[in-house]
C-alpha cells in the first residue's frame, strides 16, 4: 500500500477583488452558521484571506467600500439562492452586470 502525503495547498495569484470578494462570503457565512466545527474552519481561512487583504486595504481605503459592496450583493444573493435553489449566485451576479 502507497501512503501519499497531503500536498500543500494551492498558492495561485487572484485579484484583489476576488480577494474582497472570498473574504465578505466568508463573513456571511461565519455569521450564519450553527455547527462550531464548521464555524472554526471558516474562521481560520477568513483570517488567512483577511491577513493577506488588511495591508492593502489599510493603504487603500476605497477597498473597504468595495468589499462591503461586495458583501451586501453577496447577502443578497446567498438569501436569494435559499429561496430559490435553482439559481445559484454567480447566475445573480452575472444577470445584474449583464
Amino acid at each position: 500500500m502507497s501512503h501519499r502525503s497531503i500536498p500543500a495547498p494551492p498558492s495561485v495569484q487572484i485579484s484583489w477583488g476576488e480577494l474582497l470578494d472570498k473574504i465578505a462570503i466568508l463573513e456571511i457565512k461565519a455569521q450564519r452558521l450553527n455547527s462550531q466545527a464548521a464555524t472554526e474552519k471558516i474562521s481560520r481561512e477568513l483570517a488567512v484571506l483577511s491577513s493577506t487583504a488588511n495591508d492593502i486595504i489599510s493603504q487603500q481605503p476605497y477597498l473597504l467600500v468595495l468589499k462591503q459592496q461586495l458583501k451586501s450583493v453577496n447577502e443578497g444573493s446567498l438569501g436569494y439562492r435559499r429561496q430559490n435553489t435553482g439559481q445559484g449566485g454567480s447566475e445573480i451576479l452575472r444577470s445584474t452586470i449583464h
